[in-house]
């Protein structure tokens, strides 16, 4: 059974180092002094999920079934994935399904269902797998949303899942879509892994021509995942936001078949700043959580692997991580771990807590202070409610 790296990045860690917000005074000059001169990566007026595979499908149907199956690069502006719904993505039986968190739950039945979390930490000496699986079904059929997002920790994707899924992976998706459509960006995530998983899963075969290509609109779909993630600060969201995977590779003012510009590289650059920043505030509102350190890099090290970026370029990517904390403002102030409520402290007493006025004073450079939600969820007398 495989791990998933979005699991492993849920594990509590009490003794790990926060963000270096040692740059703050330059990043508000940057953000407050400097002009916009240079253009970010561009992005296309909002459509609906409709609309962009009609503009798509023409170009999509040019690109060659062989050459370019796999190494697919869009041309023209980013996709703006602001009018796209998950209605567009997901049954109607997911969309009205009831969804219980974790968090609802008496504290003895969360403490069952956290088994999950511990099994997907590595923490399986004293746990079977029969038993962390029927946990997870269990809670997953009375609708709790962490226990239907666990269940692709149980049943990795058929050979030819993309084409022909079991009844078992069907199931598996279903209880991931069902979790998604609760809003919770760790749902989302897993939803999104899950997808790519089934895409990829015919790389079994070692015949390349044989993998879904990119043109295919699903992996459309598996990054509306990833952003919707990133959306609501989840680490793995914003890191997969980086990606060139995530952002297809954008080639604009040129003919299909020239080579990427070097001219152009900064766009990279800029976008690899803006996920990274973004992540970096988060390391400093949960100082002790540094679990992902390991796999994510910070700020300084964006700008050591990019020496040639320009005052004005990081004044670009300052301002679009300033637009984003001001778009999503909202999901900050809900912030929680995957397994949160929203620290981990009902799990671990000692586990640390968020440090809001770190990160108010961080963010007070974008003109932006968050005031954190409190009480969220009304913890049930009784689970499973009685008829």
């Amino acid at each position: 059974m495989r791990t998933r790296t979005a699991w492993l990045l849920v594990a509590l860690a009490l003794t790990a180092p926060g963000c270096d917000s040692g740059n703050s005074a330059e990043s508000s000059d940057l953000v407050n002094t400097e002009k916009a001169q240079e253009p970010s990566f561009p992005a296309g007026k909002p459509l609906t999920w409709e609309q962009w595979k009609r503009q798509e499908a023409p170009t999509r149907e040019t690109v060659s079934p062989h050459r370019e199956r796999i190494g697919y690069q869009r041309f023209g502006p980013a996709p703006n994935r602001a009018r796209w719904k998950p209605a567009d993505f997901l049954p109607d039986e997911a969309l009205q399904a009831e969804h219980v968190d974790l968090c609802e739950l008496p504290l003895a039945n969360r403490r069952e269902v956290a088994k999950l979390w511990r099994w997907a930490n590595n923490e399986r000496e004293s746990l079977e797998r029969d038993e962390v699986e029927a946990i997870a079904r269990r809670y997953a059929q009375q609708g709790v949303v962490q226990a239907q997002a666990s269940m692709s920790m149980f049943h990795d994707p058929d050979p030819d899942a993309a084409t022909d899924p079991t009844p078992k992976t069907r199931r598996t998706v279903a209880f991931l879509e069902k979790a998604a459509a609760s809003g919770t960006a760790d749902a989302m995530l897993w939803l999104g892994e899950y997808q790519m998983d089934i895409l990829k899963s015919m790389e079994g075969r070692y015949d390349p021509y044989e993998i879904v290509p990119r043109t295919d609109f699903r992996w459309d779909e598996v990054f509306y995942w990833y952003w919707r993630a990133a959306k609501g600060f989840h680490e793995m969201g914003l890191l997969n936001m980086a990606s060139d995977q995530a952002n297809y590779t954008w080639k604009p003012h040129q003919a299909p078949g020239d080579a990427w510009p070097s001219h152009l590289s900064y766009r990279r650059a800029i976008r690899q700043y803006k996920w990274t920043r973004l992540n970096d505030l988060i390391e400093t509102l949960t100082p002790g959580y540094g679990e992902h350190r390991h796999i994510t890099e910070d700020v300084e090290e964006v700008l050591e692997e990019w020496p040639e970026f320009t005052k004005n370029q990081r004044a670009v990517a300052e301002q679009e991580v300033g637009d984003f904390l001001r778009d999503n403002k909202k999901a900050l102030a809900r912030y929680r771990r995957p397994f949160g409520c929203p620290d981990m402290t009902w799990l671990d007493p000692n586990a640390p807590s968020f440090d809001w006025d770190a990160l108010n004073k961080e963010i007070e450079q974008y003109g932006i202070q968050v005031e954190p939600v409190g009480k969220r969820w009304d913890v049930r007398d009784e689970w499973p409610p009685s008829d």
